[in-house]
């Protein structure tokens, strides 16, 4: 799996907010080419979490670096 945690300090409303509605959108989506949202939760020190299918492969920015992609190339890709 990989977890992702909100970090340190992004802890205003606002902030919260996004990530309770990316747990609601990710929750929502069935796509075989996007991760599943597998759990979620609070840790102990208050700060929420996602738990999320790990997919094997490179960071998006390393595979267009490697590739010397120009922003319209890079935008394509999405």
């Amino acid at each position: 799996v990989a977890i992702k945690v909100l970090r340190a300090g992004l802890d205003s409303p606002t902030d919260l907010a996004r990530f309770r509605a990316e747990r609601r959108i990710l929750a929502a989506l069935d796509h075989p080419t996007i991760a599943r949202l597998l759990d979620g939760g609070v840790a102990p020190d208050g700060r929420p979490y996602l738990v999320l299918e790990y997919v094997e492969g490179e960071p998006l920015t390393t595979y267009c670096d490697a590739r010397a992609l120009d922003v319209p190339a890079r935008l394509r890709l999405f």
